[in-house]
């Protein structure tokens, strides 16, 4: 892995259950917090724009390549800026624990 393309700096959170309080509209009270920071490239693969409940919404899917970091899931999301992505999937990429492809996706329910 070349680390020049490694240029945006990426927030790796997982949820953490709240109390068992719900907030104002009735959702579970829950809260994101920062599991790693790491150097890694955005790299969009795809996108559609969905129409729901007369209201445009559009959905991105993105490729986050980083350096090897064990104790990721897909219950975790990435944070690029103010940008949130939900993990989808994680492949270590030819199994050597040298690099890890998060696929991930944006837009529609991004956490």
């Amino acid at each position: 892995m070349r680390a020049g393309r490694l240029r945006n700096r990426v927030i790796i959170e997982q949820l953490v259950a709240g109390s068992p309080d719900v907030d104002g509209p009735g959702e579970p009270d829950e809260t994101w917090t920062e599991f790693a920071t790491v150097w890694g490239s955005i790299e969009p693969m795809s996108g559609k724009a969905l129409t729901a409940s007369e209201q445009q919404m559009s959905e991105v899917d993105v490729q986050i390549r980083i350096r090897y970091l064990a104790g990721i899931t897909a219950k975790m999301r990435a944070r690029f800026g103010t940008i949130n992505y939900e993990i989808k999937s994680i492949i270590n990429y030819n199994q050597i624990n040298r690099e890890l492809l998060l696929l991930c996706a944006t837009g529609v329910s991004n956490g």
